[in-house]
């Protein structure tokens, strides 16, 4: 039979971390959590997160650093046993999700709202200082 194989330390730890880092949590199989969907409508962003089953005073939005964080807790309204459950595939407990947002955006204004278990940001992006500089021609 001989000696065993070494153990190979870049598939066992360094391939994993990689990949994580590369990819996000994505590499391995989980969703991010809430799903988001974000849309640039010209003179705001407008974030649409998906959270059934949570209550609005379970959710925590903030903005730091152009990067929105979206963090709150799915509360269980049953105990459940676990003997004669097939299949669960619902979460349960805390959860955060942070994006980068356009650096254009000004969060001081930026409205929340949620209806039917989707939380909606409203982000309207900064009033633009655009001039325009004239040619000097020289005649």
């Amino acid at each position: 039979w001989g000696a065993p194989a070494p153990l190979d330390w870049g598939r066992v730890w360094i391939d994993p971390v990689r990949r994580l880092w590369e990819h996000g949590a994505r590499a391995f199989g989980a969703a991010s959590y809430p799903a988001l969907d974000l849309y640039d409508r010209g003179d705001e962003v407008v974030i649409e997160a998906d959270l059934p089953g949570v209550q609005p005073d379970d959710v925590e939005v903030e903005v730091t650093d152009h990067h929105l964080r979206i963090r709150g807790q799915v509360r269980r309204t049953e105990e459940r046993q676990e003997a004669g459950v097939y299949r669960q595939e619902r979460r349960f407990g805390s959860f955060m999700r942070t994006v980068a947002l356009p650096e254009d955006v000004d969060p001081e204004r930026a409205t929340a709202s949620f209806r039917h278990g989707v939380l909606q940001l409203r982000l309207p992006k900064k009033e633009g200082r655009r001039r325009r500089i004239p040619i000097d021609r020289e005649g």
